[in-house]
């Protein structure tokens, strides 16, 4: 969670109370973190984020502060 936190500029020492309910979007990843995985019910393309993603599109902004760090804000 820490590599997370830092990808969005959040302070790590974050109580985990404050962040538990923070959900972040599909904006503040690459295509390169996502893989396609076929959904037989539907017969339809996925789009799976990997393991080993972490958000990394955001821009310089108050370390803590979520709405001011990225350029997308997080969806609560």
């Amino acid at each position: 969670m820490n590599q997370w936190l830092l990808g969005l500029d959040i302070d790590p020492n974050t109580p985990e109370d404050i962040i538990k309910d923070y959900h972040v979007c599909s904006e503040h990843f690459t295509e390169d973190d996502y893989f396609e995985k076929m959904e037989f019910a539907t017969r339809t393309m996925k789009r799976v984020l990997k393991d080993t993603a972490i958000p990394s599109i955001v821009k310089t902004g108050q370390s803590g502060s979520p709405a001011a760090a990225v350029s997308v804000p997080l969806c609560f």
